[in-house]
């Protein structure tokens, strides 16, 4: 039908369209280069608001991957297991492992790129099972320990592990281990009961503090003791304690010779909700510097969990609680514990804030719980926003 000169001018033509659409093709690609490389997956971002099915959900802390790792609980056939389940940075499930021989939370630390997980058992929560595993999930380690409650845990330099908890008469109780988990030292302080002891590496000693009611004083303190390896005391302060019920929430090594410690004391506008006070410490335990974290522009601000970032500040999660119901918190603050910023999340929900994390790439992450007021559902959330507490 067509001269044949006309189909090889036609058939040379669109070679030549061909070709010249490759060369925009190539140097489109080449230019675009690596920045097409940073997109990430379609429906995907880097920062989220995401819901997901925990029976329940306990510490969470970053990877070296921006991703996350989360401590949870499901439950099947009336039996509540735990997990270890890792996130990417978008929020993804990586995988997930069965923590065997734990039914109950206790808590998940990263200390020296492990981590140190614990919880209870069936037998009750006087009965303690301390893991030691890498960032896959693999177990290094475990042990278990009978009339123990664990509450704390630090390394040493020489790869051993100190734990602090409470016996079954509420008395503190000090187990080190080695870098197999066998037991190394034991020890009870009996003098008097307590409550949520806390322990934390202090240079070449120990930073170890609980908080005491005292009978005669009929008041409330607190006692940060510097301790070495086999428990003794080798100096100590006494904190009195705000009025009404308080304990300790938090205590880390900031710097080589500075401290924090806070502790949960009732709000003083007379609710039931909690603020949190926040202590410096220099290297003779003496408080240099004291905040009420929890009078931030919120109300009634329940705090629940504190961590240090890259900057030298802190980031801390809560619940808020307002006419407008309540929400997810997540405050920035520097190192002199001045606000800069605070965010709330959720409050179309009942939420409640759990963890906060600074993630490797320097976002904000934080967990919590909301209610379905509508269908009664219960949701575990992650909200990760940018540096300013943002979701772009």
């Amino acid at each position: 039908l067509f001269p044949e000169h006309f189909l090889k001018w036609r058939y040379h033509k669109m070679m030549a369209i061909m070709k010249y659409t490759n060369i925009i093709l190539l140097t489109s690609l080449m230019l675009s280069g690596s920045s097409c490389s940073k997109q990430p997956p379609p429906g995907n971002h880097i920062h989220f608001l995401k819901f997901y099915s925990f029976a329940a959900l306990g510490d969470i802390c970053a990877t070296p991957d921006n991703g996350f790792l989360a401590f949870n609980t499901t439950v099947t056939s009336l039996i509540s297991v735990c997990h270890l389940t890792k996130f990417d940075q978008y929020g993804n499930k990586s995988w997930d492992k069965i923590i065997p021989g734990i039914n109950s939370l206790g808590f998940m630390h990263l200390i020296d790129h492990y981590l140190y997980i614990a919880g209870h058992n069936n037998s009750g929560s006087s009965n303690s099972v301390i893991y030691k595993s890498d960032l896959d999930g693999n177990i290094i380690w475990q042990c278990s320990k009978s009339n123990f409650s664990v509450n704390s845990v630090c390394t040493a330099k020489n790869h051993e592990t100190f734990l602090a908890g409470l016996t079954p008469s509420g008395y503190t109780k000090f187990i080190r281990l080695n870098d197999s988990g066998k037991t190394v030292f034991m020890d009870t302080l009996s003098g008097h009961t307590s409550s949520f002891p806390l322990i934390t590496n202090c240079n070449d000693h120990y930073l170890f503090t609980c908080a005491y009611f005292d009978l005669a004083l009929f008041a409330p303190y607190f006692e940060i003791n510097i301790i070495d390896s086999m428990g003794n005391i080798l100096s100590t302060n006494r904190i009195k304690a705000m009025t009404g019920d308080a304990y300790a929430s938090e205590l880390m090594q900031v710097s080589e010779s500075r401290f924090l410690y806070l502790t949960l004391i009732p709000s003083d506008t007379g609710g039931s909700s909690v603020l949190q006070n926040a202590y410096i410490l220099d290297s003779n335990l003496n408080i240099t510097n004291s905040h009420i974290l929890g009078k931030i522009p919120t109300v009634n601000t329940i705090q629940s969990a504190l961590c240090q970032t890259t900057d030298g500040g802190y980031l801390l999660a809560g619940t808020t609680v307002s006419v407008y119901g309540s929400g997810i918190s997540l405050s920035k603050f520097d190192a002199g514990f001045n606000l800069q910023w605070n965010k709330k999340f959720g409050e179309n929900f009942v939420s409640h804030g759990g963890s906060a994390i600074q993630t490797t790439d320097g976002s904000c992450l934080v967990s919590g719980l909301t209610i379905d007021a509508g269908q009664g559902k219960i949701s575990n959330i992650f909200v990760k926003t940018d540096a300013n507490g943002d979701i772009k």
